[in-house]
């Protein structure tokens, strides 16, 4: 869909916990929240073979074929809202060309593969880079050596132009303070945030102000937020596995997700800033 401003994306992830009647439940709460986007996760048993045994093991069942894909496209797209893939391995762009989606989304441990953005240069559809905070957090040994030579700057300039948006990627939670410099955000074209509880609602619309505006040329700014199902009881909001529907356990993401509630407001946020300002 076509959309300049800010651009709210729910990070469904691996919180559904490889429960399909849960999928469902999370992607039609966050079309009723409002987002712009849904985005999934697509990785094969090959992707995640190196990943820890108690990780693998979580998700395996998580696996999502193109069947599962499209469903979802087809949902969403009938409520006028854009779907994006994470593709873990090169394989899945091959499959991920032919499928109606809207967006791709390289992870910042993908950030730096040509192969990656190889994959995608002649696809006429958005594409977001994850780029690591600083270039410390990068196991340089698997880096081809043009990029070890200049830091990553050559991989830098090959991830913006003409729908492609590099986002700023905070790299854990809780961020420490000097992670958190908004400036340093409005210098990249959206913004992963991944700490919901640092996150003021206002604030996460604010920090789009100045790159919105710039030159007097109005972009899309990406926001991407993990999104985990929550119960509601009267005034209380309780993650499932405070309801005993899913253990603890089972969200892997959960400390880093919003609820629909938060989404909802995020949404709010975001309209009501774009209204001010015009």
């Amino acid at each position: 869909m076509s959309k300049d401003g800010m651009y709210l994306c729910a990070e469904l992830g691996v919180n559904w916990d490889g429960k399909k009647e849960l999928l469902n439940r999370m992607v039609g709460d966050c079309i009723d929240a409002g987002v712009d986007a849904i985005k999934l996760q697509m990785f094969d048993t090959d992707s995640v073979r190196d990943y820890p045994l108690e990780l693998r093991q979580r998700l395996m069942p998580m696996i999502l074929d193109e069947i599962d894909i499209i469903d979802i496209a087809e949902r969403v797209h009938e409520s006028k809202i854009d779907l994006i893939v994470t593709p873990f391995y090169l394989g899945a762009f091959k499959t991920l060309r032919e499928l109606p989606i809207d967006g791709i989304k390289i992870r910042a441990k993908d950030w730096w593969k040509f192969e990656f953005h190889n994959a995608t240069r002649d696809w006429d559809i958005p594409v977001y880079t994850s780029v690591p905070y600083t270039m410390g957090e990068i196991d340089w040994s698997g880096v081809p050596e043009e990029i070890r030579k200049d830091k990553g700057v050559s991989m830098l300039s090959r991830t913006r132009g003409k729908k492609r948006y590099r986002v700023y990627c905070i790299p854990k939670y809780p961020p420490a303070t000097d992670e958190l410099n908004l400036y340093m955000v409005t210098n990249f074209d959206g913004i992963s945030l991944h700490s919901p509880d640092w996150c003021d609602h206002f604030a996460a619309a604010c920090i789009n102000i100045k790159k919105q505006y710039d030159n007097g040329e109005k972009r899309r700014f990406y926001i991407e937020v993990h999104y985990m199902p929550t119960v509601y009881t009267g005034e209380d909001i309780h993650p499932l596995w405070a309801r005993g529907i899913l253990g603890r356990e089972s969200f892997i993401d959960g400390a880093v997700s919003l609820s629909q509630r938060d989404l909802e407001s995020l949404v709010k946020a975001c309209a009501d800033l774009e209204e001010a300002i015009g």
